[in-house]
């Protein structure tokens, strides 16, 4: 995937170089490339997802509870562009006639790179209900493979709460939305609302 992403940037960069050769005369061709989201994203109003090496948070910042827009896993977005500086990397999303901005971890060229990977797949990722999850989560690993990352975590002592719900997940495990329970990466409960 990093070469991809390498060969992407080189992309961008021989395009702006051949428009500036052709002068100003007619609108200038922007490449533009077609990934799946491997995790749904949410937009919470007054902040932006932040995507790490090896975790995803939306609550970083002065966000209010309401959510703007939630993009599911699987879903297929454009890369439209890349503007790196200060330790994370604005990528700008497009699905359809909407534009979403997404900060990657850009502390090093392995992170934005890891980042990278970590949130888009070249290949087509099964979302909705595609997606089957085991039973009985056990495990904290089990419930990022299964719903993703939670949209916000809340702390109780040494339990965290990771909080769901169904617009975010892209489907629904009999609940509108939930809180799966966990503490040392076990899954102590689901505690749920109709």
């Amino acid at each position: 995937m990093l070469r991809a992403i390498t060969a992407f940037l080189l992309l961008i960069i021989l395009a702006s170089a051949g428009a500036n050769a052709q002068g100003n005369s007619g609108p200038k061709a922007r490449p533009v490339k077609s990934y799946w989201l491997k995790y749904s994203l949410i937009f919470l109003s007054g902040c932006y997802p932040r995507v790490y090496p090896d975790n995803i948070t939306f609550d970083d910042g002065d966000c209010l509870l309401s959510s703007d827009d939630a993009l599911p896993r699987g879903t297929q977005v454009e890369v439209m562009s890349i503007w790196r500086g200060g330790g994370f990397a604005s990528v700008s999303l497009r699905r359809w006639s909407s534009t979403y901005e997404v900060l990657l971890s850009d502390k090093t060229g392995r992170d934005f790179g890891k980042s990278f990977d970590l949130l888009l797949s070249e290949e087509r990722v099964r979302g909705g209900m595609e997606v089957r999850c085991p039973s009985k989560l056990k495990m904290k690993k089990q419930v990022i493979k299964c719903y993703g990352f939670p949209m916000r975590v809340l702390k109780d002592g040494d339990v965290e709460g990771d909080v769901y719900n169904t617009p975010f997940v892209g489907f629904s495990d009999g609940f509108e939305g939930w809180t799966v329970r966990i503490k040392n990466n076990k899954v102590l409960s689901i505690e749920g609302s109709i």
